[in-house]
């Protein structure tokens, strides 16, 4: 229950669900629109039960801010198109060596 162990929910959340649909955002193209059924569910259910609080947008945006910037860490993920271009961006150089066959 949300409300009873919100840290250990959250926790759980964090470390362990959102990586599986990460994992899928970063290596999966054009897929932002089918989040949307996830992105309702963390917004309208799982958030405000985990903060047993009023809920607004401005929360949630928030909420989806790293850790170290004041945010929970808790990203939306209809960004997934995003997430996949930077996975690109970060492994460019190395696909392009294996590609062309050269060594480092």
């Amino acid at each position: 229950d949300t409300t009873l162990e919100p840290q250990a929910t959250y926790s759980a959340f964090c470390m362990g669900l959102s990586k599986r649909w990460l994992f899928l955002m970063r290596t999966t193209p054009n897929i932002s629109e089918l989040f949307a059924p996830l992105e309702s569910a963390i917004t309208n259910i799982f958030l405000p039960a985990a903060v047993n609080n009023h809920f607004t947008p401005l929360h949630r945006e928030r909420f989806s801010l790293p850790c170290r910037n004041g945010g929970l860490g808790i990203d939306n993920p209809c960004a997934s198109d995003l997430e996949h271009q930077r996975s690109l961006a970060a492994t460019a150089p190395l696909s392009q060596i294996i590609i062309e066959q050269n060594t480092i």
